[in-house]
């Protein structure tokens, strides 16, 4: 059983204390600053929230001291079917009319020529970023960053990168604060938390005005045969038609491509490409990301000074984004062709293994573009597939990494 409060007396927060190696220990998500002041928002933090803290441990019964929209729950109980777990048992007050929320929603206002942007610091969210400043103007895109939604130990790298990023476009950026102890590990926060964060960002829209959201989209887990619950096309539109209910009458648009397509564009566009090094990229904590980078710095000497800043060289976000730069980043021509070739045959040693250990249960060791970048060196290598041309001359690149 799950008995989980609500509370906004400093702050929307949600807690429960599930038991953690037989003890009992704190599960709390709080939004601690920059969201929205408004009843919309934080009623679509309550509802939205309860399937972010709940999607790793779908507990059987959820009690709770707050009502459940009746669509919320069915979304919900769709998750855990699609888990293979029967849905829980609901002990809550009932919600009641939602034409309140309606009325205070002002849906009227919201412009079709403005859209907020979701900005983690990574690849993804830069390149909607310029997309979405390209197609609507600087002046109508709100890039938002919701800090410490996802991983603790990376939380404060990404923080840093979404900045430098908003600092090197002269865009302003939007950071909503999260307290976050729910320690939902890995791939499992993926099975809500798409969901949670596109419902975040209509709120932000609705204050901006912005009849649209831009989110990070890639194919990559559809195409793997293994999405997440929240990748599904039904989960997305059942949390927009609930919006929609509530007068948030926000629209979705994201472009389905894979990882690899995301990082061919990238590096092909002289723009995107020297903003990449403000990326980041990296799911290690700080005492791995130093260990690593250490063996790199001793086996790998040329191949490390190349590495960015946030990247540890080891993790899957790391292997993709250098297996990527070898392919199309004229700054690798520095690298001796040993050194690329050997990162390229222990990325395949290390993805082996791990599909080994863990049976391709993780979602990174099937990953699409993981396995069409490593074919496309392999074949460089043999000299079957001749490397691309290189479209941004390394003269320019290194000029402009001079000034």
């Amino acid at each position: 059983m799950a008995r989980i409060s609500y509370q906004d007396s400093e702050g929307p927060e949600l807690s429960w204390r599930p038991n953690f190696l037989g003890k009992p220990r704190l599960h709390r998500l709080k939004i601690a600053g920059g969201a929205p002041y408004s009843t919309v928002s934080h009623v679509i933090f309550e509802q939205f929230g309860l399937g972010y803290m709940i999607c790793d441990k779908f507990p059987r019964v959820l009690e709770l001291n707050f009502p459940v929209e009746g669509r919320v729950r069915r979304l919900i109980d769709a998750m855990y079917r699609f888990h293979d777990k029967k849905p829980p048992v609901w002990r809550c007050p009932q919600f009641g009319n939602a034409d309140w929320l309606r009325n205070m929603s002002g849906a009227s206002k919201l412009d079709p020529n403005k859209v907020v942007v979701t900005l983690s610091g990574g690849k993804d969210g830069l390149y909607y970023l310029l997309r979405a400043i390209e197609k609507y103007g600087k002046e109508n895109v709100l890039p938002v960053h919701l800090a410490r939604l996802s991983m603790e130990g990376v939380a404060h790298r990404e923080l840093k990168a979404a900045r430098d990023l908003a600092d090197q476009l002269e865009i302003y950026l939007k950071v909503i604060e999260f307290t976050n102890s729910t320690r939902v590990p890995g791939p499992r926060i993926m099975n809500f938390r798409d969901i949670f964060l596109m419902a975040m960002l209509a709120g932000v829209a609705q204050e901006f005005g912005a009849k649209k959201i831009f989110i990070e989209g890639s194919d990559d887990a559809k195409s793997s045969g293994d999405p997440y619950f929240s990748d599904l096309d039904s989960s997305e539109e059942a949390m927009l038609d609930i919006l929609h209910d509530w007068g948030v009458n926000v629209e979705i648009e994201s472009e389905s491509i894979s990882e690899y397509e995301v990082l061919r564009r990238m590096y092909d566009n002289l723009k995107s490409h020297m903003l990449m090094p403000y990326t980041h990229s990296c799911l290690r904590c700080d005492k791995l990301t130093m260990f690593c980078r250490k063996w790199y710095k001793a086996n790998f000497p040329k191949l490390y000074r190349k590495f960015y800043w946030m990247q540890c060289g080891s993790c899957f976000k790391c292997r993709v984004i250098t297996l990527a730069r070898i392919l199309w980043d004229p700054d690798m021509d520095f690298v001796p062709i040993e050194e690329r070739y050997e990162y390229v045959r222990l990325t395949q040693e290390w993805r082996e293994k791990i599909s080994r250990k863990y049976k391709g249960s993780w979602d990174f060791v099937n990953d699409p573009s993981l396995l069409q970048l490593l074919n496309e060196v392999q074949l460089a290598k043999t000299g079957t597939l001749a490397l691309p041309s290189r479209r941004i001359e390394r003269d320019e690149v290194m000029r402009r990494k001079a000034v």
